[in-house]
C-alpha cells in the first residue's frame, strides 16, 4: 500500500515544483516516482507500465507525459476517444492504429471531447517598460498584524511579509491552535465562541457551527456563505483589474483574505477575465456525495444516489460499468490533483460543473498563500483553455473556514501527530453539501472493504485493519473523518445521512 504527497510551490505554467521538500511530485516527475512505486502493483488490462509510456518508441508514441499515469486511473477504457489517439503506446492500441494507417499519410488526430480555444491575439500589449507590479489597487488603512489593538497578531502568532502584504501565522500546538486574519479566535477543546455563535448555531471548541440560513465565524450574517471565489470578493478587497483610466483613490481598504490574490498588472487581468463577476448559488433541495471507496461495490445504492436532486462525485471516479452500486447521473465533479487541472479531457465526464478545491495547507510560513495561488494558476489556465466549461474554484476564505470546522472537531483528538493533519476532498465536499443542500446523504464513507477504490485507480491498492482506527493517520484521517459524518447523522438526523 503507498500513498503520495508533496509539499512544494508549483511553478505558474503549473508543470513543475520549484521550491519546497518534495517527496512525491506530479506531472514529468511523477513518471520516475511513481514507476518506483506501481513496480508491484499489477498491471490493469489496457495500461502499460509507466517506463513504456514515459518512453515511447517508433511512429507509435505517447503525445503527453501524464498517459502512463493515466492509463493506471483505466482512462483507456472510460476515455477511449481521447486516450486512444493522445495515449497509444500505454493504452497499447499502437497496433491497432497502425493498421489503421493508410500509408503515406497517418489519419487526422480526431477532436478532443473539449477543444481548448486559440489564445486570442493580445490586442493592448502593455509597453515594455511599463513595471509589473504586485501591489493593492487601494492601499491597506493598517497592517494584518494589527488587531487595532493589543500585541502584534493578537499575541498568538507572528507577522510574516508576503505578496506585498503583512500576515499572521498564528500558533498553533498539541492544545489547539489559533485563527483568524489577527490570530484573535482560539481552537481547542472548550474555547468559547465569538458573540456565542448569535444564537443562530452551535458553539464548539471555539468554532461555530451555524445554523441553517447563516453564516459568518459568529453566525450573523444571513444566507449562505459564498463558496466559489468571485470579482465581487477580489474588488471588496481592494482589489481590481488595472486600467490606465483609474484615477488614484484616496481610500483605503480594511485588511483582507483576498488580498493574497494580488500579483503583476497582466496576471491581475488574467484573473478577472475567467472568475464570474458574481458565482452562483449552489442551492439543492438533496444531494447525494459519492465517495471512491470500495465498500460500494458491496452495495447497490445506484438507483438511489440517482434519485437525489444533484448527484456530486470527487477526483474522476468513473460511472461506467458501476451503475448498479454507484448511479449513473453527475452533476458536479470536484478534483483536487493537478493533472485534471492540466488537462481536463482526462477526466471521465466533460459536461458537468467542475469545482477545482486542494487539501494541502493553505497558508505557511517560508512561503505564504503559494500553495493555493498555484492552485488559482491552474484554474485560470483551464477557465482560458476551456472557456466553455462551468468551472469554479473554492474561494480561499471558504477554504479556510473548512478547515477551521476540521480543526474544532479534531480538538479532542489532538495529538503530536494530529499537526500534520488535513481536511480530505471528502471533508471539503461534505461541508460544501451542508451550507448548500437542505438533506446530504453521504455514500460510501467507510474504510469497511480491504480495497481502497471501487475503481483502479492507480493510487492505493488494499485498506489495512489499522487504517480503520479513527487515531491512525498523519494526513488524511479518513476513519475520524466518517466518525464525524456519524456524529452529524445524531445531531443532524433531519439534514444529513450516512449511507456505508
Amino acid at each position: 500500500m503507498w500513498r503520495c504527497y508533496a509539499k512544494s510551490t508549483l511553478s505558474r505554467d503549473t508543470y513543475r515544483y520549484e521550491k519546497g521538500d518534495t517527496y512525491c511530485t506530479r506531472h514529468q516527475q511523477i513518471l520516475e516516482i511513481l514507476e518506483m512505486c506501481l513496480q508491484s502493483t499489477p498491471e490493469t488490462t489496457g495500461a502499460s507500465t509507466l517506463s513504456a509510456g514515459a518512453k515511447g518508441t517508433g511512429a507509435c508514441k505517447d503525445t503527453e507525459p501524464e498517459c502512463a499515469v493515466w492509463a493506471k486511473y483505466d482512462e483507456c477504457n472510460q476515455n477511449p476517444q481521447y486516450m486512444h489517439t493522445a495515449c497509444p503506446e500505454s493504452c497499447r492500441t499502437c497496433q491497432a492504429a497502425a493498421a489503421q494507417r493508410s500509408p503515406p499519410s497517418s489519419p487526422p488526430r480526431p477532436a478532443a471531447p473539449l477543444k481548448p480555444s486559440p489564445k486570442p491575439p493580445n490586442k493592448t500589449p502593455s509597453p515594455p517598460s511599463k513595471p509589473q507590479t504586485i501591489a493593492p489597487s487601494v492601499p491597506v488603512c493598517q497592517s494584518a498584524c494589527d488587531a487595532g489593538h493589543g500585541p502584534t497578531c493578537s499575541g498568538s502568532g507572528t507577522c510574516a511579509a508576503w505578496n506585498g502584504y503583512d500576515w499572521c501565522q498564528c500558533s498553533a500546538a498539541v492544545s489547539g491552535r489559533y485563527v483568524g486574519l489577527h490570530c484573535e479566535r482560539p481552537i481547542s477543546v472548550g474555547a468559547s465562541c465569538p458573540a456565542a455563535c448569535g444564537g443562530r448555531g452551535r458553539c464548539l471548541n471555539g468554532w461555530c457551527e451555524c445554523d441553517p440560513g447563516w453564516h459568518g465565524v459568529d453566525c450573523t450574517q444571513r444566507g449562505r456563505a459564498q463558496p466559489f471565489l468571485d470579482a465581487s470578493a477580489l474588488l471588496a478587497a481592494g482589489l481590481r483589474p488595472p486600467s490606465a483610466d483609474d484615477p488614484a483613490s484616496d481610500t483605503c481598504a480594511a485588511p483582507s483574505i483576498h488580498q493574497a490574490f494580488a500579483r503583476p498588472d497582466d496576471d491581475m487581468s488574467e484573473l478577472f477575465a475567467v472568475v464570474p463577476d458574481r458565482a452562483p448559488p449552489l442551492k439543492c433541495s438533496s444531494c447525494a456525495v459519492v465517495s471512491n471507496a470500495a465498500v460500494l461495490l458491496e452495495r447497490e445504492y445506484g438507483e438511489h444516489i440517482d434519485s437525489n436532486d444533484c448527484v456530486w462525485r470527487l477526483n474522476r471516479a468513473p460511472t461506467q460499468g458501476f451503475e448498479r452500486y454507484v448511479g449513473r447521473r453527475t452533476t458536479m465533479d470536484y478534483v483536487n490533483s493537478f493533472p485534471h487541472l492540466h488537462n481536463i479531457r482526462v477526466l471521465p465526464r466533460q459536461d458537468t460543473m467542475l469545482v477545482h478545491g486542494m487539501t494541502i495547507e493553505l497558508q505557511d510560513a517560508s512561503s505564504g498563500f503559494e500553495k493555493y495561488m498555484g492552485w488559482i494558476n491552474g484554474y485560470v489556465g483551464v477557465r482560458k483553455k476551456y472557456p466553455t466549461v462551468e468551472a469554479y474554484i473554492l474561494d480561499l476564505a471558504w477554504m479556510t473556514s473548512s478547515w477551521e470546522a476540521y480543526w474544532a472537531h479534531l480538538a479532542p483528538w489532538l495529538g503530536p501527530a494530529a499537526l500534520r493533519a488535513r481536511p480530505s476532498s471528502g471533508w471539503h465536499v461534505a461541508r460544501l453539501a451542508l451550507e448548500s443542500c437542505d438533506k446530504v446523504r453521504m455514500y460510501g464513507f467507510s474504510m469497511h472493504s480491504t480495497k481502497f477504490h471501487y475503481f483502479d485507480s492507480g493510487v492505493q491498492e488494499t485498506i489495512n485493519p489499522r487504517d480503520r482506527d479513527p487515531a491512525a493517520g498523519i494526513t488524511h484521517r479518513f476513519a475520524w473523518e466518517h466518525e464525524v459524518y456519524a456524529n452529524w447523522t445524531r445531531e443532524m438526523p433531519d439534514r444529513f445521512e450516512l449511507w456505508q
